[in-house]
């Protein structure tokens, strides 16, 4: 339990952009979710692989597999080659585990050849005239593509390494206190080159597209960190000695004081800031709340409040920007803009 509460507390601070991807809606739900659901689904397929399922527990398994394929493009061509790595070296399973691998490589397929992402592709960037075309970037050279995508991957594995570090110090601490079997040689392989790899591929599409928000390394660098832990696990796991259980108890409370006090650190360094928000977001509420039928006629000028964890007001002074159409139907505005930041 102390071991997964860390390696959960690491998969959120190593993410370069950790209220988008975790905190916000929209990244929690196509990111963060997605993470989760892959770890999950992998883990339902490895308890699974040998036991001998009724029907409906089959179905369940199978449902599992087609939601986890449903989220963003990166979470789809990782977990793609997760599944086929898995496909090719679990032959031995039971024939429910590949029916649901071969779920997961289906539903993650059509996932990612979606209409909704091909027309993304396809639309201006922070309204530029350059258009994405992946079917075109490909021709430019998949060759160097790959280069440029290895070379992000570790140049911000790089800037995170203190992460990768407490990973490694910590699972290793913690495989030597346990008793369990280690994985064979081949298998470790395998497993910790199945995740790199998909790490790498990951990044593929935006990588051509050129267009790499810092948000997208998320995914990546998660993989990165599981793969760090699995390996400083297993060499814990390999030179263990008479295993006590007041040092096991010591160590897992240790790691669990840990990931308790990373979260103290980044609690301490953001409550002001929430607070002050969530102050400001009181105030416009009360301010906009109270205008009459006459004052929400016309255009209303109010001010933007800062997206938690981004310099970008909610409000801008483009009227017709998503979060202005919104705030203007919520208080039934016509119109709504802001030229300056709340006070």
């Amino acid at each position: 339990m102390s071991a997964a509460l860390m390696l959960t507390s690491l998969t959120y601070f190593i993410s370069p952009k950790i209220w988008e991807v975790f905190f916000w809606s929209s990244g929690a739900l196509v990111y963060g979710l997605g993470i989760a659901c892959q770890l999950f689904v992998f883990g339902l397929f490895l308890l699974t692989r040998n036991m001998v399922l009724k029907n409906w527990q089959k179905a369940v398994i199978y449902l599992c597999a087609i939601v986890a394929g449903g989220f963003s493009e990166l979470n789809n061509i990782s977990i793609i080659i997760m599944a086929v790595s898995a496909i090719l070296f679990l032959r031995c399973s039971q024939s429910h585990t590949r029916i649901a691998l071969l779920s997961v490589v289906l539903s993650a397929s059509i996932s990612l050849m979606m209409p909704g992402n091909y027309h993304i592709a396809q639309s201006p960037i922070n309204g530029e005239e350059i258009r994405l075309d992946v079917l075109a970037t490909l021709s430019k050279g998949l060759f160097p593509a790959l280069g440029s995508a290895f070379s992000l991957l570790i140049e911000y594995a790089l800037s995170k390494y203190e992460f990768f570090l407490i990973a490694m110090f910590i699972f290793f601490v913690a495989g030597s206190v346990v008793a369990i079997e280690p994985f064979s040689a081949r298998t470790l392989t395998l497993i910790i080159a199945t995740l790199i790899v998909a790490s790498w591929m990951s990044l593929m599409v935006n990588v051509l597209v050129e267009y790499i928000p810092t948000r997208v390394l998320s995914i990546p660098l998660a993989w990165l960190v599981i793969a760090v832990s699995l390996f400083a696990f297993q060499l814990g796991l390999s030179i263990r000695s008479t295993v006590n259980f007041k040092i096991q108890l010591t160590v897992f409370c240790l790691v669990s004081v840990a990931a308790v006090w990373m979260w103290g650190i980044f609690y301490r360094e953001n409550i002001q800031t929430i607070d002050r928000i969530s102050a400001q977001w009181a105030e416009r509420d009360q301010a906009l709340s109270a205008l009459t039928s006459d004052q929400r006629k016309g255009m209303v000028t109010t001010c933007g409040i800062e997206v938690l964890g981004s310099p970008t007001p909610d409000i801008t002074s483009d009227p017709l920007f998503e979060a202005n159409i919104v705030a203007a139907s919520y208080y039934q505005l016509e119109q709504v803009i802001a030229f300056e930041m709340c006070p």
